[in-house]
């Protein structure tokens, strides 16, 4: 029996597969900022009530955005569960008997399939859709059912391993964001007992002796200007390198050389995004990826905070919290189309800020979980180009497994 077989893969997955999901009740949502390129499960599942429309999934299946950029930026993930997402999605699932999910996962994550969607690409300017019979009509060798199972347990020990460290990412920062909450919003820093508390006359009332509220544009320097020597190499961070959820920086979409133009920041500066929609996904980051004095460049829709009298790490977690987000929302006003927060919100936004020792303590304290983000999320890039190098050998048939 002929182990490898040249087959397209309209013949090996159903698309658009049924599932019966009942109007007015809720289910899992995936979302399209919720795909992550690069990660195999989504973000998070969001909530919905299902109202007749949306890409119906279940657990096993493969979502690819069809959209223009999602569908460029490989906006691939695999569900886990029941229920829907975006309608922008196409739905692919194994066959019974015939093909593995989790080899049909890893074969859609194909250079050449995502190319071929893409010039399959229709409608209006920046709203193109591909044509899903690009993709099911497209050919390749394709393994027996025991081989492709094979494969898709070897891929996935690789995201298995990505995924929990990016839970340990998860975990890390939700650490730092709630020993923030504590010390600085509920006042139960350490000593805190001994200190008295005293009416600040702003919106934040009753803070501890010592303490003080001034603007942000007083203790955090907005937009350094920092030079770049000409002779140097510049690394350029585009907005596309930025988390929605996460302090991580992802330099696997960095480049070098491309501008020198836009926004100049160093290590241990917040990287926040100013423009709709990237500010109300989340957009947010923090420098840690360059050499020591390097000065990089960026996408000229952030706004770079670096420390003065506040520390590197506490403004990162300012800068997610609710309240400075959504007042910073709120600012927002339209130009061309895109609305951006107002400069003014920089200068005038008021905020805590506690005395030396209570900030001293606190970024001792978070800045070795900051330490440990950066080596996962190091990891996770060798993971992950190990895994992108394995992927098209694998399900091709082009790297054969061993007896």
């Amino acid at each position: 029996m002929t182990q490898w077989s040249r087959k397209a893969i309209g013949e090996i997955v159903e698309h658009t597969p049924e599932n019966k999901l009942l109007k007015g009740i809720t289910y899992p949502y995936i979302a399209m900022e919720n795909v992550i390129p690069q990660f195999k499960y989504p973000k998070q599942y969001g909530s919905k009530i299902f109202s007749g429309s949306g890409a119906k999934f279940s657990a096993g299946d493969t979502l690819y955005a069809r959209i223009t950029p999602c569908l460029q930026n490989k906006k691939i993930t695999y569900a886990t569960c029941l229920g829907f997402g975006s309608t922008e999605f196409f739905v692919f699932r194994a066959i019974n008997g015939i093909s593995d999910p989790e080899y049909i996962y890893y074969l859609l994550l194909l250079d050449d399939i995502n190319k071929t969607a893409e010039i399959s690409m229709t409608g209006a300017s920046g709203r193109q859709r591909a044509d899903i019979n690009s993709i099911l009509e497209y050919t390749t060798n394709i393994p027996i059912l025991s081989i492709q199972k094979q494969l898709g347990s070897i891929l996935y020990l690789y995201d298995s391993l990505i995924e929990n460290n990016q839970k340990r990412i998860r975990i890390l920062e939700e650490i730092a964001q709630q020993l923030y909450t504590e010390w600085f919003v509920k006042f139960n820093f350490p000593g805190h007992e001994k200190v008295k508390m005293i009416d600040s006359r702003s919106k934040y009332g009753l803070i501890p002796a010592g303490w003080e509220v001034k603007p942000l544009s007083q203790v955090v320097n907005i937009n350094p200007q920092y030079k770049l020597e000409i002779s140097n190499s510049v690394l350029h961070i585009p907005m596309e390198c930025l988390s929605n959820s996460s302090s991580v920086i992802d330099s696997n979409k960095t480049f070098r050389n491309a501008s020198r133009s836009g926004t100049k920041f160093m290590n241990g500066d917040t990287l926040f995004s100013r423009i709709t929609p990237c500010l109300q996904n989340g957009k947010t980051g923090y420098v840690n990826i360059l050499n020591e004095n390097e000065v990089a460049c960026g996408s000229t829709e952030y706004v770079v905070l670096s420390p003065k009298k506040l520390t590197s790490i506490y403004i990162y977690i300012l800068s997610r919290t609710r309240n400075f987000r959504e007042t910073a929302i709120l600012t927002m006003v339209r130009a061309s189309g895109r609305q951006r927060v107002r400069p003014e919100f920089f200068e005038s936004y008021k905020t805590v800020v506690p005395d030396n020792i209570a900030l001293i303590d606190f970024e001792k304290r978070v800045s070795k979980y900051f330490l440990e983000i950066k080596l996962l999320h190091r990891s996770n890039l060798t993971l992950s180009k190990i895994r992108d190098l394995l992927t098209p050998q694998l399900v091709t048939g082009r790297r054969k497994l061993k007896s």
